[in-house]
């Protein structure tokens, strides 16, 4: 018993945080044990890595956590410590603007996969990091208690009504979520920077080009009443104002299917109040005063970064035959939309954005939005969605449909909960309490349980949501996620936090993001391509499916087909292959002998007997790998 409770105790000491995962192999019992032996070893290592702990006192006040281990070090490094936390969704392969803000020089990161043999390490690492990037985003000087975040910091896109007067005060919010046809066909960030395909435009250029296009629509507006300040109603009403010239707004009349429900303390009834306001509007029943001299530029901030009108122009890329107006498309738009409520609803979103500006909430989420290149981020994301979800034969109703409730779920997927276990003493008496922190960030792969213990997803939910460009960006797993499933739609980068014992777990562990139209396959094409290649793109075409068929027909002559959907290397990203090892370590001298059995278990790859052959080729040191090559047994076609 000792023995066994050494060995765990010792990787507590390197890896210092318990979690009741860890039940599984009853380390409270061997801690508990180790305590009151009689060897003194094993409680001097209990007492070693007690100060390492994440105590209840550091997690209320939000104070750093001691990574404690140079793994998770090296994990800081690649993520955190280069602003991933200051994010909310990936920055797009092909942006369509120079990102801005804090999307500035963030073109090259990638999600993280790990995989790990110790069972307890996702926990850890879910926790850790995620406690790490929500402490981040609170701010230095929090002046909030961790177990309050939740409950203190309340939404704030909301269908609400002020206690004094009545009036509705979501109204913007409305104008947020709900596509605007004319705002999506006259102003395109993707149609502005094909005008300059060999400029690179920055956020001021595109506004500007865009503010003059909103002020040539305003004109088509009758002017506002007369009253002695502006009226703010003018920033929700003129999107309105402007479809009911054209637009038929029966869609947004009838059923709301694409309506996700209310938030926290808004009553249902409230969001039937803002519709039938915006539509008194959009009839010409309400009367409006003055306009407000910046309305040009709230509306186009509406036009570049609203989430219903760039998903509205994300789908309506897809060849579906459906006119932008249609009521499928509109409402799959707005179901989206709904789900960008539910992100930026989230505590986490609030205490970073505000961290960006003093300006209203529902204006940062825009600005927020055009330096992100959400209309970027979101045709790359529906493109992969129509091939991943398998929809190409599927009706257009069907395809919208599909992509719009994916998109919805992956966006407002809640956070979830891992339950900490605290080692306290006193008096010589040693006692165990239960943490729990929230994880977002990162997370483990399997089922997930929310704050309040309820499960909240599955393991099919959170590779979906990994396969997304929205959080997690770190997915941490054991062996059962290393055969059988793709994770490489947002990322290029695996970390093994342990060496897998075998050549074949790595080439398994390192496929799951060599797939098809990869993140750093994408990357690679944007990069080499770039906007300058979509001259010839029709009104509204998908600009990722004229990339790849042109990287396909430029093809050289003899290259495999896998070129360019599979490998695409005229770029600078690669599959990452991240190995944390301490110089002069077991692991060094292990890593560079799986190298070695890697190169011989490809060549030796789909061969009879793999076992026999790959033995004989480990204890051939005559013959160099080089000279091996003739055993490969190649599919490739005769070469002309």
């Amino acid at each position: 018993m000792e023995v066994q409770a050494r060995d765990v105790l010792e990787y507590w000491k390197s890896m210092p945080y318990l979690f009741n995962f860890l039940k599984h192999y009853e380390l409270r019992t061997l801690i508990d044990r180790a305590l009151k032996s009689p060897s003194d070893t094993l409680r001097k290592l209990v007492k070693s890595a007690k100060p390492h702990l994440l105590t209840k006192a550091k997690l209320e006040r939000y104070q750093p956590l001691d990574a404690a281990n140079p793994r998770m070090r090296m994990l800081f490094e690649d993520t955190l410590d280069k602003g991933m936390w200051q994010l909310l969704w990936m920055p797009p392969s092909l942006p369509y603007t120079i990102p801005n803000g804090v999307y500035a020089n963030k073109d090259s990161l990638t999600k993280t996969l790990v995989f790990s043999a110790w069972s307890a390490v996702p926990n850890a690492i879910a926790t850790v990091c995620s406690y790490e990037a929500e402490r981040r985003m609170v701010g230095a000087a929090p002046q909030i208690l961790h177990s309050q975040f939740k409950k203190k910091v309340k939404p704030l896109l909301n269908f609400a009504k002020s206690s004094k007067d009545g009036r509705l005060t979501g109204m913007p919010v409305i104008a947020w979520m709900l596509p605007s046809p004319t705002l999506a066909r006259y102003i395109d960030p993707l149609e502005i920077a094909r005008q300059k395909p060999d400029e690179a435009l920055s956020v001021k250029s595109v506004r500007a080009i865009a503010t003059v296009k909103c002020e040539a629509l305003l004109e088509t507006l009758p002017n506002g009443g007369p009253g002695s300040r502006a009226d703010e109603r003018w920033y929700w009403a003129a999107p309105a104002l402007l479809d009911a010239r054209t637009e038929t707004p029966d869609w947004w009349l009838g059923e709301h299917d694409w309506y996700t429900g209310p938030s926290q303390n808004e009553p249902a009834e409230n969001f039937q109040e803002h519709i039938d306001q915006f539509a008194g509007v959009a009839n010409g029943k309400i009367s409006l005063g003055p306009r407000p001299d910046d309305l040009a530029k709230v509306l186009c901030d509406f036009a570049l970064a609203s989430p219903g009108t760039c998903a509205l122009r994300a789908l309506s890329r897809i060849d579906s035959g459906l006119a932008t107006d249609s009521a499928d498309i509109l409402s799959a738009a707005a179901q989206i939309a709904s789900g960008f409520r539910s992100l930026y609803n989230q505590a986490e979103s609030i205490s970073l954005l505000r961290g960006t500006g003093d300006d209203t909430y529902w204006r940062l989420t825009l600005r927020y939005g055009i330096d992100g290149n959400i209309q970027a981020m979101l045709d790359e994301y529906v493109h992969t969605l129509l091939e991943s979800m398998g929809l190409q034969h599927e009706s257009a109703e069907a395809q919208l449909a599909a992509i719009a409730s994916r998109i919805q779920a992956v966006v407002s997927l809640r956070t979830t909960q891992l339950n900490v276990d605290e080692l306290k003493t006193k008096g010589g008496n040693y006692t165990w309490s239960d943490l729990y922190t929230r994880c977002r960030f990162a997370l483990r792969y399997g089922q997930l349980r929310d704050d309040k213990d309820q499960a909240v997803a599955h393991a099919e939910s959170v590779k979906d949501a990994f396969n997304s460009p929205f959080p997690p960006f770190v997915l941490a797993s054991t062996s059962i996620g290393q055969e059988g499933l793709d994770f490489h739609t947002w990322c290029h980068a695996v970390m093994h936090w342990n060496l897998p014992s075998n050549p074949v777990d790595m080439e398994q562990r390192e496929g799951r993001v060599h797939r098809y139209k990869g993140h750093a396959v994408r990357k690679n094409i944007a990069e080499h391509y770039g906007l300058s290649a979509l001259h010839s793109l029709a009104e509204s075409a998908d600009p990722w499916t004229q990339l790849f068929a042109l990287a396909a027909s430029q093809r050289k002559a003899g290259q495999s087909d896998l070129i360019p959907y599979w490998i695409f290397e005229e770029g600078t990203s690669r599959v990452e292959r991240r190995v944390p090892m301490l110089p002069y370590s077991k692991e060094s001298i292990k890593f560079k002998r799986l190298k070695r059995e890697l190169a011989l278990y490809r060549i030796v790859f789909g061969q009879p007997r793999q076992e026999d052959l790959l033995f004989g080729l480990k204890h051939n040191g005559d013959e160099s790998l080089k000279d091996m090559t003739h055993l490969l047994i190649s599919l490739e076609p005769p070469k002309v």
